[in-house]
């Protein structure tokens, strides 16, 4: 009788053991869901890139009369629903443009500096330079290979920067004779 009480005894001991293993699963499972690739920092990282989407790129995108520009939940980016690595040169121009200044703009970077700008066609370049004037508090310096100063645009006649031609290292501020 003693050894039957005994047995139940430990078998009560152990169901209660159980049961708080049980509930420390449970709990535990709850922390990995809440920290795993599927989780909490996922569900944040997807809703701040939303956000960053809507408030930050559609409206340069807007600007400058381009397609969307969209960071995906994989984060990958994407120009008129196309993934980046499948666009042109020039559309992945366009692309890095529009986020650059988006990211320039939520950390407040005073200036925001373009090479190259002679890989997108006149429309896009137009594009561009529509999307830096949508802009306020940023400067910006944009670069690009031209064949002659009639091709650069005048942004001082146009009342919204400076335009500087360089030949053989020297630096001469673009006026209405040299475009003409």
């Amino acid at each position: 009788h003693l050894r039957t009480i005994e047995a139940q005894r430990d078998a009560v001991k152990a169901r209660f053991e159980c049961d708080k293993l049980y509930k420390e699963i449970v709990a535990n499972q709850a922390l990995v869901d809440i920290l795993g690739p599927e989780g909490l920092r996922r569900q944040k990282l997807v809703g701040a890139v939303g956000t960053f989407n809507q408030e930050s790129l559609a409206p340069l995108c807007a600007a400058a009369k381009y397609p969307t520009v969209l960071i995906g939940e994989d984060l990958e980016l994407s120009y008129g629903g196309r993934r980046y690595w499948l666009l042109s040169e020039s559309e992945q121009y366009r692309a890095a443009a529009v986020l650059r200044i988006g990211i320039a703009q939520s950390d407040g970077s005073p200036i925001c500096i373009f090479d190259r700008a002679d890989v997108l066609d006149e429309e896009g370049r137009n594009g561009l330079f529509d999307m830096l004037c949508s802009v306020a508090d940023m400067g910006f310096l944009v670069a690009m290979t031209l064949d002659e100063p009639k091709h650069a645009p005048n942004l001082a006649e146009a009342g919204v920067g400076n335009t500087y031609w360089i030949a053989k290292g020297i630096s001469s501020p673009l006026t209405a004779a040299c475009t003409t």
